[in-house]
């Protein structure tokens, strides 16, 4: 799994609890794996970095505007 420790600054931009409530854990949880406090092997954790992982990209990609 990926070795990425987010920064404040991406965890801003993330709802932890609503991503926690998707697995079925909390926010403090989720915010614990994606700092590095947490181990990262089990399943749960690897789809949460995996989800903020694309989150993040969607959010950081330049948009195309055209009118």
């Amino acid at each position: 799994m990926q070795t990425t420790i987010f920064t404040n600054e991406e965890l801003q931009d993330l709802k932890l609890a609503s991503i926690g409530r998707k697995y079925n854990c909390t926010g403090d949880y989720v915010k614990k794996i994606l700092i590095g406090v947490r181990g990262r092997k089990s399943v749960k954790s690897q789809k949460i970095v995996t989800d903020v992982i694309d989150i993040l990209n969607i959010i950081n990609r330049n948009p195309k505007v055209t009118l």
